[in-house]
């Protein structure tokens, strides 16, 4: 049994051979100019994806762990999440 800690013991069926032995998915994550909240999405070798939002980087963080739960059996080897971010945030000092 994978002990990984994105999957907390959850257990729903891959949709797809190919989704197995996926190490890592990199979900694109970009700011939503009106509302502000931030929104990820990985398309998926076979088609279909997933897709978050979130209100903040940590609810965001949530958000895309609970969806890749659902999407990827505990069984199938995706053993890392890696975010991009499209733009990169710019600190402006006081």
């Amino acid at each position: 049994m994978n002990t990984s800690p994105f999957f907390d013991g959850w257990r729903i069926p891959a949709h797809s051979a190919k989704l197995r032995n996926m190490e890592e998915i990199t979900p694109e994550v970009r700011r939503d100019e009106e509302s502000g909240w931030l929104m990820a999405a990985w398309d998926s070798p076979d088609g279909g994806g997933i897709t978050t939002q979130g209100r903040d980087l940590k609810d965001l963080q949530a958000q895309v762990m609970e969806a890749v739960a659902a999407h990827f059996d505990v069984d199938d080897g995706l053993s890392r999440i890696r975010l991009h971010f499209v733009s990169d945030p710019i600190l402006v000092p006081a």
